[in-house]
């Protein structure tokens, strides 16, 4: 027997979240009757009619809405209720993660669960930091750009379905209407695009070169961090998942999303890969600004090596770090001779950040500065 909500959750779907529904879904507008507009779906002479109330103050709201939900549902296949969680989220974009424990359908061990929920925040996390960087990077900075969290503030776990064990991730959208578009729909097109290059970069792991085709990846938003959230949602291998974008209705998505399914080889192909960006030499410009503290090593035929302790400044921001600098023998006597901290000084070249201690090498610029 099918159970219809109660009258304050009816009477919460506006009039004209309904008209925008319907209008998604097929539906075209065919007549009035009184204030009440009758939508059509279907071919001639095969259509279905249906009432759309035209106000949620009215005494009557609840009772057409659950003869509209009845219709619309009979149309489309669909429970009533799901439905009426659609009318309810026309402004939101969903992403729906099932995730294929082996347990009674609707559960998930605990363990399991927990390493998906985390997997899912740093999913749409790793989305966001991508989506605001300057530049595209197989690993992500540990300080994420201020968009990225405030992305994150936004998302939230609606109520999980039976059906193996599946989350609903909901988004409401931001900025729709501005010439700009929505901030939040941007990220989660980014998502869709790395997480469909992911996918097809498990697909080519096979090859003689391993997990390289995930480097190739890069430019669509793969990283050593999403490949890592994906892992998670996987159970590190041990259980599939799929994952389906469903686009707020009031700005449908301009182009193809499919459904991504990761089954559990894909899952451990995305984590090696995950491992194999974050041991890739990671070059960037930077700026390292402050004081010879120690001289490594010296060799006239090649180059010497200091450790300047200061402010690195990258792309990425502002850091206070100890770097060690691959210096040209031109520059060398110049940084011997402000040690040991005599005078500030500034190196400008190539910073690698993937190892224990950040690497400035190709340095272009090197002066000793007035204090």
């Amino acid at each position: 027997m099918t159970s219809y909500p109660d009258a304050d959750l009816l009477v919460a779907v506006k009039p004209e979240d309904i008209a925008t529904y319907l209008r998604a879904s097929g539906w075209y507008e065919a007549d009035h009757y009184n204030q009440a507009t009758i939508w059509t779906h279907g071919p001639a002479g095969n259509e279905t009619d249906v009432l759309a109330p035209p106000n949620n103050t009215f005494r009557d709201y609840p009772r057409r809405m659950i003869e509209l939900l009845a219709t619309v549902a009979d149309v489309e296949q669909r429970e009533p209720a799901d439905v009426l969680q659609d009318l309810l989220s026309v402004q939101v974009d969903v992403q729906y993660i099932r995730t294929m424990p082996d347990s009674p359908s609707g559960t998930t061990p605990l363990h399991h669960g927990y390493q998906a929920v985390k997997g899912v925040h740093d999913l749409f996390l790793s989305a966001a930091a991508s989506a605001h960087l300057p530049e595209p990077m197989a690993v992500l900075p540990s300080q994420k750009p201020p968009e990225a969290w405030d992305f994150i503030g936004g998302v939230r776990l609606g109520q999980t379905a039976p059906g193996s064990y599946i989350f609903r991730v909901e988004t409401p959208l931001t900025g729709a209407g501005s010439p700009a578009g929505s901030p939040s729909r941007r990220v989660l097109d980014h998502l869709h695009l790395a997480m469909n290059s992911a996918h097809r970069a498990a697909a080519d792991t096979d090859l003689p070169d391993g997990s390289r085709p995930f480097a190739e990846h890069i430019a669509s938003g793969v990283s050593a961090n999403l490949c890592e959230a994906l892992s998670s949602i996987g159970a590190l291998g041990n259980s599939a998942f799929e994952i389906k974008f469903a686009w707020a209705a009031t700005l449908p998505m301009e182009r193809p999303t499919p459904d991504l399914h990761f089954d559990t080889e894909s899952i451990s192909r995305i984590k090696k890969a995950g491992q194999y960006l974050r041991d890739l030499p990671a070059h960037r410009e930077a700026q390292i600004e402050g004081r010879v503290v120690e001289l490594r090593s010296y060799r006239p035929d090649k180059q010497g090596v200091v450790v300047i302790a200061g402010v690195l400044t990258t792309p990425q921001g502002r850091s206070t770090e100890r770097v060690l600098v691959v210096l040209p023998n031109r520059y060398y006597e110049l940084a011997h001779e402000s040690h040991p901290g005599r005078k500030r000084v500034r190196a400008v070249g190539l910073v690698k950040t993937s190892g224990r201690q950040p690497e400035l090498s190709a340095v272009t610029e090197f002066e000793v500065l007035e204090d």
